[in-house]
Parts: C-alpha cells; sequence; structure tokens
C-alpha cells in the first residue's frame, strides 16, 4: 500500500488479504490516529468511511444507519440487521467507522453478531476509538493496541504529517503526544490554507492553537469568528471561541469582557455549567461595572435554570444596582429576571421591591416601558393580593405585549397571562416565546419555557402535551437529575392519572429540592398534587390537610399564587369534609380573582357556588355552571362539574337526567386520562342503575410522549426537518421516533397517520 506508513500497513493488512481470499472480519483499533485513516482511505478504493457522532451516541442504531440508511427502520433485532448490513454490502466492502466510542450500544450489538456472519464473505469492518475510551460493549472483540511511542521514531516531516493529519483532534493521546513545536507547525500551516479557502472561522482557530502568548491579532480574530458562528446559531462554538480569546488577551479588561461575552454565548447554548465555570474566571479580573452586570444577568439566568432562586434573584438585583444609573436599560432587563424569580419564589416582599424600583426609573413613553411597567405591577399586586389592581395592569401588559417582538417580552407576557389565570393567552405567549427562542438558536431557557408550558398544559387537561414538554425539557437541561419544578410538575401528571405511588414520589423529592429557598413554588405546587391527588382518590380530609398548607399564611409553604390555582380543589376538599369556613375564605379569593379577569376562573367558579348551594337553587346553579364550563377547551375541568352535577341529580333521585351528566363525565375524564376521577364518574353511573364500560386504551397508548408529540406535528403536514428545528432536535432522531411511532400504530407512511392517530383509542 503506496504511501502508508509500514506500522499502519500492519494494522489493516491482514484484513485486506483476507477480503482478496474471499472472507472478512471485524476488528477494534485502540489508539488509531486519523493518518492511518487517511492512508487507508488513499489505498483501497472500496473503503466506506463513516465518523460516529457524539449527539448521537444515546440513539439506537444511529450508526448502523449512517453506515446504511437503507435498513429497515422499524427492524430491532441485531442478528437480523447484521444479516442485511451483510446482504446489502458489495464483495470486497471495507467498513471504516471512526470515532467508535461514540457508537451507540444498538449499533455495537449488531457489530458483534455481523463478527459471527463475516466468516466466508468478503466483507470487513474496522472501528477505531481512542485507547481510553473503549466502550464496554466491545470488550472481548479482537483488538490491537496501538503505542503512541512510535511517534519518538518518526522524523520533523513524519511528525508534521501526523500533526497535519490530527490538528482537528486535540484530545486523541497521539496529538497530545507530538512534540509542540509539531503541533504549532501544522496548525500555522492549516491556518494560511483556511484563510485561503476563505474560512476564517477555521483559520481563527489554528491560529489560536499555535500561539504561543497573548497575541490581541489572533484574539480580535476569534472574537470576529464568534460573531460569525453566532450568526449561524452555533452558540457552543462561539463560547469556546470567545473564551480563547480571552487567554490570548494582553489587557485584562479585554480578557474580561471576552469572558462575559463566552458566557452568555454558552447560556444561549444551554450550558448552565459553562456559565458557572466562565463567570469563575472572572472572579480574580478588574470588570468594568455594565460587563460585571451583563456576567451577574448570565449567572443569574444559569441560576434561576437550576431552581436556585436565592441565588438567582442575588445576581440580577447586583446586575441592576451595578448599571442604574449608567445603563438603565440593562438595568430593566436585570429587573425584569429578577421579577420572573419573584413570581417564582412566591416571594411577595420580592415582588414589590423589584416594582418599587422599576417604578424609580425613568420612562421613555414607548410602549416596552410602558408593558415593563404594567407587568411588574401586576405581579406585585397579585403577591399582596389586590387582584383587581393586578387584573388591571396585567390586562394592559398582554394588550401591550401584542405589538412587541422579543423573547423577553414574550416570556413575561406568558407569565402574566399565567398570574391572570387566562390559560389561553398563556398558551400562545408560551407557543410565541418557543418560536422566537428557536429564531435566535437560544437553548439556555428552554427547558424552563417547556416546563412552565407543561404546567398550562396540565390546567387545559392535555396530559399528554405535558408529558412530552417535561421530556423535551429533561433532555435539553444539563443538570443532573430534574429540578424541584420537574418534579412538582410530574406530581401533578401523576396526581391526575391515579398514580399514587409516582405522585408521592415526586412530591417528596420536589420537596427535598425546595429546601433553603431554591424553589418555595415548586414545594407548593407539589403540595398542591398531593391534595389533587387524594381528592380523586377519595380521600378529602387528607387532601385538605395538604391544601390549606398553601392557603394558610402561617404556613412555611404558603404561597398566594399557587392557593389560587388550588382554590377549587380546597373547596370540593373542605366542603367534602364538612369545614364550610374554609371552603367559603377559599371560594372568595377565587371569585374575586374571577372578577380580576381569570378567565378559567370564570369558567370554574360557577361550579363551586353549585357545590356549595343548598335547596330548590342548587339545579339552576349547576345549569350555569356547565353552561359557563362547556365549550371552553377545559375537559378536565367540565368532566368535574357534569360529575358534581351528576351526583346532586341522582341524590335527588333525577337519575335519567344524572346518567346524561355522568356519561359525560366519564367521556372527558377518559379523554384526559384522569383515571381516579372517571373512577369515581363510573361509580356514580353504576349507583343511578347504569354500567360504563372502560374504555380500550388501543394500540396508540404505547407511544412515547415524544412519538407522540412527533407523530401529531407530521400528521398536520410538517416535515422532519420542520419537526428537528420546532424540537431541537436531530433529524435522525426525528425519523427514528417516527419510524417507532408507525410500527406502533401499524402503518407504513405518513399520509395514513393522521387517521391512524384519531382512530386509535387515547388512555393516559
Amino acid at each position: 500500500m503506496a504511501g502508508m506508513h509500514e506500522h499502519d500497513a500492519g494494522i489493516f493488512g491482514d484484513l485486506l488479504d483476507s477480503l482478496a481470499g474471499g472472507s472478512g472480519g471485524v476488528l477494534v483499533v485502540a489508539g488509531a490516529d486519523s493518518s492511518a485513516a487517511a492512508d487507508l482511505r488513499a489505498a483501497y478504493a472500496r473503503v466506506i468511511h463513516v465518523s460516529a457522532a457524539a449527539s448521537e451516541a444515546s440513539v439506537a442504531f444511529a450508526g448502523l444507519h449512517a453506515m446504511l440508511p437503507s435498513l429497515p427502520a422499524t427492524e430491532a433485532d441485531p442478528a437480523v440487521l447484521a444479516a442485511g448490513l451483510l446482504a446489502r454490502s458489495d464483495p470486497g466492502t471495507f467498513w471504516l467507522v471512526e470515532r467508535g466510542e461514540f457508537l451507540d450500544p444498538a449499533t455495537l450489538f449488531v457489530l458483534r453478531e455481523l463478527s459471527t456472519l463475516v466468516a466466508g464473505h468478503p466483507v470487513a469492518v474496522v472501528v477505531t476509538v481512542r485507547a481510553a475510551a473503549v466502550p464496554a460493549e466491545l470488550d472481548g472483540w479482537p483488538r490491537i493496541d496501538l503505542p503512541v511511542t512510535r511517534i519518538a521514531d518518526l522524523d520533523a516531516d513524519g511528525r508534521l504529517e501526523l500533526a497535519l493529519a490530527a490538528a482537528d483532534s486535540p484530545a486523541d493521546e497521539m496529538y497530545r503526544s507530538l512534540p509542540s513545536e509539531s503541533r504549532r507547525a501544522a496548525h500555522t500551516l492549516l491556518a494560511r490554507v483556511a484563510a485561503d479557502r476563505g474560512d476564517d472561522v477555521a483559520a481563527a482557530r489554528h491560529e489560536a492553537a499555535g500561539a504561543m502568548g497573548a497575541d490581541d491579532r489572533i484574539a480580535k480574530d476569534l472574537e470576529d469568528a464568534a460573531s460569525t458562528v453566532t450568526s449561524r446559531g452555533e452558540h457552543a462554538a462561539a463560547s469556546e471561541l470567545l473564551e480563547r480569546a480571552a487567554q490570548l488577551s494582553v489587557e485584562p479588561s479585554a480578557a474580561a469582557r471576552r469572558l462575559v461575552l463566552a458566557a452568555e454565548s454558552a447560556w444561549h447554548s444551554g450550558s448552565a455549567a459553562g456559565v458557572r465555570r466562565l463567570s469563575r474566571q472572572l472572579r480574580g479580573l478588574q470588570v468594568e461595572a455594565p460587563w460585571r452586570a451583563r456576567s451577574c444577568i448570565a449567572e443569574g439566568s444559569a441560576a434561576f435554570a437550576g431552581g436556585d432562586m436565592a441565588e438567582a434573584y442575588r445576581a440580577f438585583m447586583l446586575a441592576a444596582r451595578l448599571t442604574i444609573e449608567e445603563r438603565p436599560a440593562t438595568a430593566t432587563s436585570a429587573l425584569l429576571r429578577a421579577a420572573e424569580v419573584a413570581w417564582w419564589s412566591g416571594r411577595r416582599d420580592r415582588a414589590a421591591e423589584v416594582a418599587a424600583v422599576v417604578e424609580s426609573l425613568p420612562r421613555d413613553g414607548s410602549t416596552s416601558a410602558e408593558f415593563i411597567v404594567a407587568v411588574l405591577a401586576g405581579g406585585a399586586h397579585s403577591f399582596t393580593g389586590d387582584l383587581e389592581a393586578a387584573g388591571h395592569e396585567l390586562l394592559t401588559a398582554l394588550r401591550l405585549a401584542e405589538s412587541l417582538s422579543d423573547p423577553r417580552v414574550a416570556v413575561l407576557a406568558a407569565q402574566a397571562a399565567l398570574l391572570l389565570g387566562d390559560d389561553r393567552a398563556a398558551a400562545t405567549f408560551h407557543e410565541r416565546t418557543l418560536a422566537e427562542l428557536q429564531a435566535v438558536h437560544s437553548e439556555g431557557e428552554l427547558p424552563w419555557v417547556l416546563q412552565s408550558f407543561a404546567s398550562v398544559d396540565i390546567w387545559q387537561g392535555d396530559l399528554r402535551s405535558a408529558s412530552a414538554r417535561v421530556a423535551q425539557a429533561a433532555e435539553h437541561d444539563e443538570v443532573s437529575g430534574a429540578d424541584a419544578t420537574q418534579h412538582s410538575i410530574l406530581a401533578h401528571i401523576a396526581a391526575l392519572r391515579g398514580q399514587s405511588g409516582v405522585c408521592r414520589a415526586h412530591v417528596s423529592e420536589a420537596l427535598r429540592l425546595s429546601e433553603y429557598d431554591r424553589s418555595p413554588t415548586a414545594a407548593a405546587s407539589a403540595l398542591w398534587a398531593l391534595g389533587q391527588l387524594e381528592l380523586g382518590l377519595g380521600n378529602p380530609s387528607a387532601a385538605l390537610a395538604q391544601l390549606s398548607a398553601i392557603d394558610d399564611p402561617r404556613s412555611e409553604h404558603a404561597n398566594p399564587v399557587v392557593a389560587l390555582f388550588a382554590a377549587p380543589d380546597l373547596v370540593e376538599a373542605a366542603t367534602r369534609a364538612a369545614r364550610p369556613e374554609l371552603a367559603a375564605s377559599a371560594l372568595a379569593s377565587f371569585e374575586r380573582w374571577a372578577d380580576a379577569g381569570a378567565r378559567w376562573a370564570q369558567a370554574v367558579v360557577p361550579r363551586l357556588r353549585a357545590l356549595r348551594a343548598q335547596g330548590d337553587g342548587t339545579f339552576d346553579h349547576f345549569e350555569r355552571a356547565v353552561e359557563a364550563v362547556a365549550g371552553e377547551g377545559l375537559p378536565f375541568e367540565e368532566g368535574r362539574t357534569r360529575l358534581l352535577y351528576g351526583e346532586y341529580l341522582r341524590r335527588d333521585r333525577q337519575r335519567v337526567l344524572a346518567r346524561k351528566q355522568l356519561e359525560l363525565a366519564v367521556k372527558l375524564f377518559d379523554a384526559v386520562g384522569a383515571e381516579p376521577w372517571a373512577e369515581r364518574a363510573r361509580q356514580e353511573l353504576s349507583a343511578s342503575g347504569q354500567t360504563a364500560r372502560r374504555r380500550d386504551g388501543g394500540s396508540e397508548e404505547r407511544l412515547t410522549p415524544r412519538e407522540r408529540q412527533i407523530a401529531e406535528l407530521v400528521a398536520v403536514g410538517a416535515s422532519n426537518h420542520e419537526v428537528a428545528a420546532r424540537l431541537f432536535l436531530s433529524r435522525k432522531t426525528v425519523e427514528y421516533h417516527l419510524h417507532k411511532a408507525y410500527t406502533k400504530l401499524g402503518i407504513t407512511s405518513r399520509s395514513t397517520l393522521a387517521a391512524a392517530l384519531e382512530e386509535a383509542a387515547i388512555d393516559w
């Protein structure tokens, strides 16, 4: 093999000889360098080169389908897939799979099966891996370990050749073993080549890799390169470039500025850990106030994403204090984030403090300024209990937000809609937030926004969408394990589904993670979920014990906003537990919220009044209750209204009318997936003399939340590429989940997907 080093020829020679003789094999090469692979591709025409991707290491069969996309995506048997790979490979094919440490386990199992089949077939597979990263699934395979000490035997030209081949893989053992002068020479040469072809980003990278010390020109080129990749939405790459630019900066002030920019890019890439690491580097530097404030905003954002409300509030308020005189726009941005923290902390003192500071800022009369004042004032009033004033300000804020295009405005408007009790507006602004974050390729806030949107889904009785959003948030959240907010949301989903053990486990975790002022609203919400579970299971006294803790100012878990959302459950639990005074108090607050413009509360208040009504007027109360909620897109609330109405009618011996309401309640609860509530309705229906058939879940229930989410988007016409962009996933991941959905639904194309989803029974 001309041009191939003798030691490299020895690695692959036996396999090539076997191919020539009509047989093959599978070989793992640990510690192989990229020059060996390059020489092999040049020497043997039938080499098919595949490089495994770290981003797809957890996607089943991603490596296999990169090798041969024509393999059936619905097949999962390694032996069948290995046979298929062999059958579809031309005689003499030599597969070279580099970066094998990133192959998914499913692909590795297929390759293991292939190794038992290739004898007598002229097909070979070589998997190269870093010596220190051999996957456990490769243990026991035929393997060659290459010593890196051979580099010492090469002359200067040989070392340069190796350095050129490995310059894009600085983590490889071979690259690190080369002398520094060989590495620098290679990067200098590659920088010239990149510049000649107009690739300024690659040129800056290689120049920086070859730099021997501080160099302002290279640092400036790196900063320019960061701007280029940022415009393409590559925030992680921008952060890396800016961090290296800071390291090469001569002036400490320039280094500090670039570190701040790197931290901001890390945040947009979704790396809270990157923000924290870069912020630590700033601590020993003199940083000008405006840049220190921007660093604090990035730190606060990372803390908020991790559920550390106390640290987030501290960082945002410090940023505001640093810039309130000279940079009011930066201060306002920090105060808006501080307000979000105050709201999610359930801290009325913090909400009032932020609103007061904003009130003192000069106003320019713009729509944006008026929106900020209105939304912060509305939030502060919500936490002090002045719901009428809150409703006025929040409605104003939502009206102003319609004409403003900014992700931060959409985020705040979504939270304002939550505080106002308008589920439709909340859903609309959450959708807008996701679209605007996608437009700027910003993933930092994505997990939190998805979790918040999931809470709206639960509010509207859409548990499937809620589950899918929580799953998507977990995929994008780098924090180890779920945070308190995620546990509280999962507790609500489990509560409505009647999954008692699951709900209690999530509540326990939410309470544990919420200690020490990290996420008190999540703790209150978790107790609400537990109360709702007990109420659904028919334990009103146990439910009341949990729900009253949220509403009692003396309780450590008291939260005025969560108490408003939990009020319908508290009213029902207190009424059933013969505590009318507690029911009356909770209903009074809820009625004030409805009067202030809470759309959801307006649909629910008549039910609560009917529940507490006595005498001849009860029938009319329930009629108004059904009229108020029917058609409002709140199936769970409508189901509860019809269940209570049916219970009343049955007790009043109006069995025919009762059955009508109870049958509708069963259907609504079944559609939502609220099993304990559906069971209660069935029991009432049985007591009325009619048996309700349990709904068969069908094949569709086996779809995972992610499979269903992708299938539903495709069913309405979205392409795989569009779905991938919308959900921040790779196209291969979308294809993988879609093929699994096809298999479970028993279909073969998207033309029948919508009908399959519609016909399949839903039992979540």
